[in-house]
């Protein structure tokens, strides 16, 4: 079932590519090919983690495992980048300032700079759990793959998804103040409701499926703020 489900998020991921690069190419959608590229990497997670199970511990799996953890650490944090040209697209005009965008640039660069200290720090271990076997940083005891495994100290919590998380929430309040659309703040909390589920009865389950749902708002909040919205009424100002 949890192989099915993660196959679902993939091929949920690859529709948000598709749509996301149609409203690039017909009407310049903000933020449209980071969120592409995100979904990209999110196509590549969860397909991997379906897999896992028919690859099976070892050396090939564990390899495969690795562009996981390098794409969320080097694509993630560009997703501030998408947030500030949808932001701005909807009438967020302060930060569109030469102030607003050196701050963005400076938190980018630490994000990435804290992605890649992440990468020379990351060892990966097998876990197991509801038929997914994967690779991770740190498997919980109720996820061990074989007896006397013992967890790694893992590499702490995703910070540049937080941050993201939390500035799409902001943002988010804006836009629904200001055009009535819901749905970007929306999409923010309900992503961080499903990481707070405990990932030691779920899994990635929860979690990657906010991603999905995440996504979906993105994308829908770039078209919606893109020259092919036809709303016939929203107020701008």
């Amino acid at each position: 079932m949890a192989t099915l489900l993660f196959s679902l998020y993939a091929i949920a991921h690859f529709s948000v590519v598709v749509f996301a690069l149609r409203i690039l190419r017909r009407y310049a959608a903000p933020g449209a090919l980071i969120i592409a590229l995100l979904s990209i990497g999110l196509i590549y997670d969860n397909s991997m983690i379906a897999l896992g199970s028919s690859i099976g511990i070892g050396d090939t799996l564990e390899m495969l495992s690795w562009p996981r953890f390098i794409l969320h650490a080097l694509i993630t944090p560009f997703m501030i980048i998408a947030i500030v040209q949808v932001a701005i697209a909807g009438g967020i005009r302060w930060m569109n300032t030469r102030a607003a965008w050196t701050g963005i640039w400076i938190v980018l660069a630490a994000l990435v700079g804290y992605g890649i200290y992440e990468l020379t720090i990351l060892e990966l271990q097998p876990a197991c759990f509801m038929g997914i076997t994967r690779y991770t940083s740190s498997a919980a005891p109720a996820q061990f793959c074989f007896e006397g495994q013992q967890s790694l100290p893992g590499i702490g919590p995703p910070i540049p998804s937080i941050v993201s998380v939390f500035v799409i929430m902001g943002v988010g309040v804006a836009m629904w103040r200001r055009h009535r659309w819901p749905w970007f703040g929306l999409g923010g909390l309900q992503m961080l409701l499903a990481a707070a589920v405990p990932f030691s009865k779920f899994g990635l389950l929860p979690g990657n499926g906010g991603e999905v749902i995440l996504q979906f708002a993105f994308v829908s909040t770039a078209y919606r703020f893109s020259s092919g919205w036809r709303p016939g009424s929203d107020p701008k100002n």
